[in-house]
């Protein structure tokens, strides 16, 4: 004992108490990691960018708006991200297409085979389908969805049509 009243501790003491710090630092890493504290995890499935053709190609697709394009496209691509620990469950994809010129009739189509890709460049999967074959001067609704293991679903919705006259590629708003 010091001569002040403070105890002194010997090299065993200290061994063992830094011994203990290391392992509550070592269950607060794993503990983390298991629960997913790390915030770059995917808690739910997520597009990323959407195609008009091959990726390559580079024409873009929003969410939720009307894509103009002049060149038609022999497929669609769609990047995603799954839930952290999850795998693919299901993909789908559809398009309705409506004539406004015959009273707003129209088509719906549903694709069969939708192909799984991965993009080692950008290391992320995608998924393709086609044809698109769409007439000249009439929008049609791409609708792709893609479930998770977990059943958890993300959906993207774009317009895209198909000019006769413009020259460049424009997105606006879909009404």
């Amino acid at each position: 004992m010091r001569a002040n009243g403070g105890k002194v501790l010997e090299k065993g003491e200290i061994a063992i108490v830094a011994g203990q710090f290391i392992a509550l630092a070592l269950v607060i890493l794993i503990l983390g990691n298991y629960f997913g504290t790390n915030t770059n995890q995917t808690l739910t499935p997520e597009t990323g960018k959407v195609y008009w053709g091959a990726p390559s190609a580079g024409v873009t697709l929003e969410i939720h708006r009307l894509t103009q394009v002049n060149t038609n496209a022999s497929s669609i691509s769609m990047y995603f991200s799954l839930a952290q620990g999850t795998t693919i469950g299901s993909a789908s994809a559809s398009r309705l297409c409506v004539n406004p010129s015959t009273n707003n009739t129209g088509e719906v189509q549903g694709y069969t085979r939708i192909l799984i890709n991965y993009d080692g460049q950008k290391k992320q999967n995608y998924l393709q389908f086609g044809p698109t074959g769409q007439a000249l001067g009439i929008g049609c609704t791409y609708t792709i969805s893609v479930t998770d293991s977990l059943q958890q679903t993300v959906t993207w919705v774009g317009t895209v049509r198909l000019n006769s006259t413009s020259s460049t590629t424009t997105s606006s708003s879909s009404s």
